[in-house]
């Protein structure tokens, strides 16, 4: 009898490291990394499920500032923006609402994104 009270205190004592194990990955499974170069996103186009976090990495050697605006999205939606950074610096954004972004840098026009959010 000893021996399955000390057992179910040993996995009583692990389920909630084990449990917040699988949280963290499964926050970290939820959020993609685009990176910001001197006049480029990469990746340019990009498809992910409602209720993902996207995250924008500057580039530690960009020479240019660079920032991430909405430029249209689904009705609705409110725009936001970054920062102007040249590097070291990151941005991010919980996509919720299923639809076509258009990202765009404010200095470099030719610098743009697609992002397309799938229920």
């Amino acid at each position: 009898m000893r021996r399955g009270f000390a057992l179910a205190l040993l996995v009583g004592a692990l389920a909630p490291a084990l449990a917040g194990a699988s949280a963290t990955a499964k926050h970290k499974a939820k959020t993609k990394t685009v990176k910001v170069g001197d006049d480029y996103y990469s990746p340019a186009k990009l498809t992910i499920k409602k209720g993902t976090r996207v995250r924008w990495k500057w580039n530690a050697a960009n020479s240019d500032s660079h920032d991430v605006r909405l430029k249209h999205g689904p009705h609705g939606v409110k725009k936001f923006k970054s920062q102007l950074a040249a590097s070291d610096y990151s941005f991010s954004h919980k996509f919720t609402k299923p639809g076509t972004y258009k990202i765009y840098c404010s200095l470099h026009r030719e610098m743009r994104e697609t992002i397309v959010v799938r229920r």
